[in-house]
Parts: C-alpha cells; structure tokens; sequence
C-alpha cells in the first residue's frame, strides 16, 4: 500500500512531522544521498534547511481591517443594513466611534473571501469573490460600499492578515482587547476576549485560507512477515524513482503488525518543479512498490480499492467528529464501512464499468490460480492429506505475532480461511485422534454454522487445543490460501455488480421483510459492541431498501410502517447500548501487543480466549469484571473505582509505554490525576494542558520533599531529587502561616526536618523555606540546593536576599543575577524612601516602634500601612512585574526555539514557559505600567510568580481602601456637633 497521509509547511509543522518519523530522534532517518540523520537536533536542523529553501511564497491574506468615514452622519441601523447589503457573503465585525475631530468613523473587520459567486445570482458556477490586497479590488469594495450607504464614504485599508490569528488579533484591536463591544455579521454582539477567540476560529471555514505546502508524509507498507530489508529497499527504489531530483527522508516503523515506511518528501525539486499529486500518481506509486518489491523477492500486487470492492475512505475530520459524538449518519456508516470491510457498490457509471472489469478480471484469475492447484495437486509437493477414519480434523488461522497458551480451532475450513484473509496469516490443521477427544473442550463462543454442521447434530464447531497438541499442526500449502484471496476478491466484485443491476422481483421478497421485521424487533439481539450494532442495522436497512424495490407499490404504505418499526427498535437498542458503554473507559496504545497476565492483589487474571478479564479478588470468592486486555486496549468496566482505573493503566504502561484516553470527561479527568501522580504518558493532544495543570498540582505537593544538604563537593543522586519513595510523602497534619507581625516577632514559622545530612523545610511556604535554608546556613556554612526548578528558583532568591551561600554550580549564573536585581531594588527603595515626605499615623508607631524599619515587600506582614508605605510596596509589586515579564519572555522563547513541549519541556537549568504564559505576562506589566494602582487583571494563563504579584497588589490596595474608609470615618466624626452637658 502507498497512501498519501498528509502535507506540511513551514519549520515547526515539518519539524514535528519529522520528529515522529524518527521518534523524536531515536530512529535514524535515511536520506535521498544515502546520508543519515540521527539525534533530535539533525531532525530540526534538516526541518530548518527545507523550510528555508521553501520560502518563496506567502500564505494568502484572509482578513481585512478597514476604516469607514461617511460624508454624513449615519444611524446605527442604516450602518447594520448598509454593511449587510454591500459586504454580503463575507464575515465581518464592526463598531461606530468618532475621531479627534468630531467626525463619525465605522471600523470593520471582515473575511476577504465570501460566500456569494462573481456573476449573476443564478450562476452557481462563477468564479468565488474575494476581495485582494490590490488597488483595483480594494477599490471595487469602496464602490460597493458607497452604494450600499447611498453616500460617498472613504475607505481607509489598515491591513490584511493570515488565518485564525490573524483574525483574533483583528478582532482584540477593534474591541480594544475585548473591553469594547462590537456588532457581529449575524447580528449578534462581540462582548470579551473569548468571544473574540471564538468568532474567529468560526470564520475558519469562511477563510478559504490557503499555506504553501512543502513537503508531503507518504507511507509505504507490506503485509505482515514480510522481510524488513528486502522491503526497505523496495521502498528506497519507489521514492528514488517516483521523486527523482526531490529531497526525502525515510524510516521504518515496527510498532504494528505490518511492516511500514514513514517518508517526507520535499515537493519542490531541485530544479523548481513542483509536485502536485493526483490519483494516477497514487495508482503509478502502488504500481511501482509492487514492481520493486517482486524484483526483491517479495510477492506483492498493486490492486485499486474498485479491484477490492472496498468502500471510499474516510478523513481525519470524520474520526474526530465520530469521537466528539457529533458525526452525522453518513459519517458513521462511512467510517463503519471501511473499518467492517463491506462491500462497495458503485454509483457513478465510471465506477460501475471499473466494478464490471474488476469482476471479469478476478474470474480469469480464479480460472488460472484453478489450474494451476490442480498442477500442484498432481505433482509432488506437500498438500493435505485425506482424513483417516475417526480422526477429527480442525484448522485455524495463525496470525503473525500473536501465540496463545489455549488456542481455538475450528472444524470449519471456509471459517478458518476467511480469517487467514481478514488477519493475513497462514492455515494449519491438526488431527485430533480418540485417544486426544479428552484433552479438547468446546470453545464457549460458537459460530452461527453450528447448529448446522456438516454432521446435522447441532455439534460443536469450535475447540479449544492444548498448547502441546496445537504445536503439531501442520501449515496448508501456501496456495490454497493465495486461491481464498482470489475467490474472497471475485466473491465480493460479483456482488458488487449484482446490487448494482435492477433485479427482478422475487417471489419470497415479502417473506424476507417479514422474517427481517420478527427477527429484529421480536428476537433478542447479541451484538457484540456498539460499532457493529451501528453496522449491522446499516446493512439491514440497505436489505431493507432492495427488498422495498422488489414489492407491488400496493404494499408500499405496509412496508414503510414495517420499516418504521424497525428503526424505532434499533434506535432503543442503540441507545441502551450506547448508555452501557459510556459507562466504561479504555485505554489504547499505539500497536497489537498479546495480552499476558500480571499479579495484583485486589485483582485475579482469568484468560479468555484471546483476551484476558481482570475480576475483582473477594474474600467469598470473584466479583465482577474489572477491565479487559484486548491487545490492542484495555477496557475498563468500573471506570469509577479508582483502583480499577489505576490497574488498567499499569498495564497498559507496560505493554505500550504511552497512552490514549478514550472515554467520559470523568474518567478523563481521573485517567490525568493518576497519569500526574504515577508518571504516566497520554497522547492525547487535548488532554495536554490539562495534564501540565495536574502536574503542576502533584508538584507543589511534593515540594514538602525538598530539602538542603551540605554545600560539600560530592555528586548529587539525580534520583533523590524526586524518586518513587517520595510519592508517598504527604503534607503535616498542621502547618503553620503567616500572620500580622507583633510587637517584637517576624512571621512564624514551623521547625525545619532534620533529615540524617539534609535539612527540609517544614511545608511548602516562603517563610518555612527561609528557617531552612538559615538552620543550614548556621550548621554548615554553605548550602546544596535539591529539589523542583521552583524549589530552586525560591532558594536563590533567598539567598540573594539574605546573603546565604549556595554551592550548586549550576545555579550560579541564577544567584548572580539574582543578587544584582537585589541590590538594584535596595538602592531604588533606598534613593525612593529618601524622596518621600508626608505623615503617617503616629498612634501606631507608639503600639510598634519597629514598623518603621519594616520591610517593604510586597506580601510581608504588616498592620495599618500609611498611604505613603503602601505606594511604596505597590510600585516595588511593579518592579517585580516587570522584572518578571521580561524573564518570562526570555524562557517563552527559548522554550519555542528548542522546541520543548509541556510534559518533557524544561530541565535543571531552565524552566519550560509558553508563550501564553508570558503574554499573560506582559500584559499584567502594561496595566500597571502607568498607575501601580491599577488592578492587574486575572488571567488564567498567569504564571505563580504574576499570580503572587497580583495577590500582593490587591492586599495593599483593600488595605488603601480601609485607609480611605477609616479617614472617612474620623472626619465624620470630627464634624459632628457635639451635645452639651
């Protein structure tokens, strides 16, 4: 198979492409030039060097920001309907304001695409509108728009801009950042932030957006056992001829059953030619790999999906839709078509010749593969021996890779062969004699020939063979199972043909519909999941639908209500299938792994055929089925229990190392928290920044585990920083926080843990933090930090601020600097304090001499501030912002440069930082950039350090708000009359 998967552009896009072709750099690529690239930093570097020689086209322009000024003034419902009428099909925002000079000015936001054809408006085939960043479209908008408003109003264009983004960033400027409303093309109004967000990525579709593509993903693949290097050749020969003068890069992947080749192929060539892929170059690649693959010794067939009769694929968006539980119909039954292997029956006439061709083509084929096993039955090769007399012969399918300790077979060939295709594996039988009829027992689940085998008793078809007795079958001739592929393929193109030729009517057509109706309405179903619920009622209403065809139109009011009740019934039996399973949760990896036990103690391991049922250990016996190992997933039964959940994702860990989440938002959320505490690694893209949330939680809980030792030279123990013993350590049952300062006493704080030769704080706050490092300080003299990066990042700004001596070589670039912005900040504060006159309320100075050598950060205990300390502390919570965005902005961009994502992100020597995260930043500096007392704004992409500013800033605002208050009140009371004696 050689399938088109996708296309990529830009550095970032081809550079993660790359990544997970070669595993984020643990596969080695191998180049068009027989060159190597191995390691991480090749991967970006050569992401980096492709994306540089792609730049020579920009991405299209999909938004214009536009200013109107009417001659006149104009109401705002005039403006409403004059921009509907002249920006008709186009998305748009707008707003009514004024200039400095008193004139009326609309600003617009809109998609430079529309809806509406050029042409007239009954031309359904025109040529799309789209307004171009070029004085003769821009002028033909203006012309439009001075009809619509029946004035002259000049237009002033303030850009055009590129995708979602562009437009959030348009739309964040019109509303001033989402404190202005705006009118909305729908008529609705633009209130916030997240409405604009919102909005924008609505237009998405409206866009038409279009990127440059410079490289394609193109996979290559065999059927399962075929040989690795033989096939990887075969691959190199396809691209080397296909993509000649191109430059690609490839890999082979054994993370499934079929063996496969990952390439990304540049699709400009080094001559400036341009690939641009169609459906005969798909058909000319498949060609191509089967030619190089049989010049290898690999026996292979470029067969076309018409050939197969397979259904039409599906997309991505479609499997996205199908997991969000909003596909349509036609979705599901097409996503259900391709995963079931049903039969395509063509539509179009073109399909329907190639489907006529196909199914005389496999005829001929059959007659030849015919002939030539009756050559080889005659000759003298190997081939299956007539049965002797009281022996039971039973045949099974065995797939690659898969070995089962109690293997079934079955008495049925067809059955067994049909799974030889379906699974791609060999056939083999055994002889079971009588003296061996003991050691076999039924297989409990029994397929729907058994009442009628070929004996007419109703006996059983399936067995279940020991392992030893089972290692003596004999693998089949591997032609008979080359003729099922031939006669399976011609089996399904003839009917292919026959559902697409109007048949007669049939005499027992009535008949059928009545025993379709009583079996599915009266009979009890026992459909496996909801999947093939969901496509077996499809096949049985398109049954339905060709019975219907065949029935006199008398009997048409009848059929429709027997059908009516029919899909009433399959409505109630998918909706009670559907409420069952969304009571279970799964996890699922990445490839087949055969399931095999593991010991637990709450938990017994029973084996099931194939799979293998976790059962809840009771004391009077078993309980109910926990979760299932499938192989390819874990299912989880009691999704609730949190021990079951826990179990369930041990052992998907060790089958796949990486894990997907499928399920309810509850499980979800109970999957991230254990995921956080016990190291696990989800997949899910979704689910990635609710997994940073909880990792940061599960981090602040472990902070307890920090601690200082000795600043002598011996190496730290990596592992001691954060090892499996410490999750188990809990917080004290009490802690102690700060309170207001006393008289004579700072803050109190709890006793440092004196741990053997290391020093931990108490809990995890500041103060605690402080008594440490100082109870270290004096036994030691110098200190060595352990811990998290914020453990860390605390200990150095203490030890900046309390001349503390760290020995950690590698925070000693961060204690310089850190102890240069102290002492920047102390001769500000100093020359600041010298500069500030006023008064303060000398009543408190009596009650507490020490308030005034007080210390003026932010955050420390204090009572009853003046006016003039808290302006004091909040201009320093404006230093620390400001500090503290432009470090931000430097971790946000290194983070981008390296390529860091958030559940590997960051080391011992930085911290890992997103971009929203320093634009949250920046944006608490620039509210209070001109007024200190001025709220900063909650944001939830805010990192700890601005959430602590903020919660200092509004402390010293509530307390200048008291002060206010408590003015207010002693003037009152200096005013009011007093009574006499």
């Amino acid at each position: 198979m050689v399938k088109l998967v996708s296309y990529a552009s830009g550095s970032s896009r081809t550079g993660a492409l790359l990544s997970y072709q070669s595993r984020q750099g643990q596969v080695t690529l191998e180049r068009e030039d027989y060159s190597e690239v191995r390691g991480a930093d090749a991967v970006h570097a050569l992401a980096s060097e492709w994306a540089d020689a792609s730049r020579h086209r920009a991405p299209s322009k999909d938004v214009l920001m536009f200013r109107l000024t009417p001659a006149s003034f104009v109401e705002t419902d005039t403006v409403d309907a004059a921009l509907e009428e002249g920006l008709s099909g186009h998305r748009y925002a707008w707003t009514v304001g004024w200039d400095a000079a008193g004139r009326q000015r609309i600003d617009i936001v809109m998609t430079a695409a529309s809806s509406r054809r050029e042409g007239s408006d009954t031309d359904k085939r025109g040529r799309s509108y789209r307004v171009f960043d070029s004085p003769g479209s821009l002028a033909g908008l203006e012309r439009r728009l001075d009809e619509a408003f029946g004035q002259a109003v000049s237009m002033e264009e303030r850009g055009f801009a590129h995708g979602v983004e562009g437009a959030a960033r348009y739309l964040s400027r019109l509303t001033s950042g989402g404190r202005d409303e705006a009118h909305l093309s729908d008529g609705k109004m633009l209130r916030g932030h997240e409405a604009n967000l919102a909005a924008a990525r609505s237009w998405k579709r409206d866009m038409r957006s279009q990127e440059q593509r410079d490289v394609a993903h193109i996979v290559l693949s065999a059927m399962p056992g075929t040989d690795k290097a033989a096939f990887v050749s075969a691959a190199r020969a396809t691209l080397e001829t296909e993509f000649a003068g191109h430059a690609f890069a490839f890999a082979l992947h054994e993370d499934s059953k079929h063996v496969h080749v990952h390439a990304v192929v540049r699709l400009t060539s080094d001559m400036g030619k341009r690939l641009r892929p169609g459906i005969q170059d798909f058909k000319r690649w498949r060609e191509t790999l089967a030619s190089k693959a049989r010049e290898r010794g690999i026996a292979m067939e470029a067969t076309s999906r018409f050939e197969r009769a397979n259904p039409p694929g599906y997309k991505l968006k479609d499997v996205r839709q199908l997991e969000k539980g909003n596909a349509s119909e036609r979705v599901r039954q097409r996503v259900e078509a391709v995963r079931t292997g049903a039969v395509h029956v063509p539509v179009r006439e073109e399909g329907k010749r190639r489907a006529v061709a196909a199914a005389e083509g496999w005829s001929e084929v059959a007659a030849m593969s015919a002939q030539s096993a009756s050559f080889v039955a005659s000759s003298q090769a190997v081939r299956e021996v007539p049965v002797e007399p009281g022996v039971l012969r039973l045949y099974r399918a065995e797939r690659p890779g898969v070995r089962s300790s109690a293997p079934i077979f079955t008495r049925d060939r067809a059955e067994a062969l049909e799974l030889v295709r379906r699974h791609d594996g060999t056939l083999g039988y055994v002889d079971v004699r009588p003296a061996d009829m003991h050691r076999i027992t039924p297989a409990r689940a029994q397929s729907r020939s058994a009442t009628g085998s070929a004996s007419g008793d109703g006996a059983a078809i399936r067995f279940v063979v020991p392992r030893e007795l089972a290692d003596t079958a004999r693998p089949l001739l591997q032609a008979e199972t080359e003729m099922a592929k031939v006669l399976e393929f011609r089996r399904r193109s003839e009917a292919a043909v026959r559902l697409m030729k109007p048949q007669r009517l049939a005499p027992l057509a009535e008949k059928q519909l009545a025993g379709l109706i009583d079996h599915f309405t009266k009979g009890a179903n026992n459909l496996a999941n909801l999947n093939v619920m969901k496509t077996s009622f499809a096949d049985m209403n398109e049954q339905m639908e060709i019975i219907k065809k065949h029935l006199p139109s008398d009997r048409q009011p009848q059929i429709e209500e027997l059908h009516g009740k029919l899909r009433d019934s399959q409505q109630r039996m998918l909706a009670i299938q559907e409420d069952i399973e969304k009571k279970r949760g799964a996890v699922e990896g990445d490839r087949f792994v055969a399931p095999v036990k593991y010991e637990f103690r709450q938990f017994v391991a029973e084996e099931r055929g194939a799979v293998i049922r976790y059962v809840t250990h009771k004391e009077g016996g078993k309980g109910a089925v926990a979760f299932t190992d499938h192989g390819d997933k874990v299912e989880i039964n009691t999704w609730k229990d949190r021990e079951t959940v826990l179990a369930a994702m041990q052992v998907a860990s060790q089958k796949w190392g990486s894990l997907t989440i499928s399920g309810t938002e509850g499980y979800k959320s109970l999957a991230i928290e254990l995921a956080a505490e016990h190291g696990f690694k989800i997949t899910n893209l979704e689910l990635q920044e609710k997994l940073v949330a909880a990792n940061e939680r599960v981090a602040r809980l472990r902070e307890l585990s920090a601690g200082l030792a000795p600043g002598a030279p011996h190496k730290e123990n990596p592992a001691g920083v954060l090892g499996t013993s410490q999750r188990d350590v809990t917080a004290p049952a009490s802690t102690t926080t700060e309170g207001p300062a006393t008289t004579q006493s700072g803050p109190v704080t709890s006793t440092p843990i004196v741990d053997g030769d290391k020093i931990k704080p108490a809990d995890s706050e500041r103060a605690s933090t402080l008594a440490a490092m100082r109870a270290a300080a004096e036994k030691w003299g110098s200190i060595n930090v352990n811990g998290t990066a914020r453990d860390k990042a605390i200990a150095v700004e203490l030890a900046a601020e309390h001349g503390f001596k760290i020995t950690n070589p590698e925070l000693q670039e961060q204690l310089s600097a850190a102890r240069e912005r102290v002492e920047e900040r102390r001769r500000r504060e100093e020359a600041r304090e010298r500069k500030v006159a006023g008064f303060t309320d000398g009543s408190q100075s009596h009650d507490n001499p020490d308030r005034q050598q007080a210390s003026p950060a932010a955050g420390s205990p204090s009572m009853a501030r003046s006016d003039a300390e808290i302006a004091v502390n909040l201009e320093v919570v404006r230093e620390r912002t400001e500090a503290e965005a432009e470090r931000e902005i430097r971790q946000a961009d290194r983070s981008t440069a390296t390529h860091e994502r958030p559940f590997d992100g960051g080391g011992d020597d930085h911290a890992y930082r997103t971009q929203s995260e320093a634009a949250s930043a920046v944006r608490a500096e620039r509210s209070i950039e001109q007024n200190p007392s001025k709220p900063i704004p909650a944001d939830i992409n805010q990192s700890s350090e601005i959430e602590r500013q903020r919660q200092a800033q509004r402390e010293l605002l509530s307390e200048k708000q008291v002060n206010r208050e408590t003015e207010v009140r002693k003037d009152r009371e200096r005013h009011k009359p007093k009574h006499r004696q």
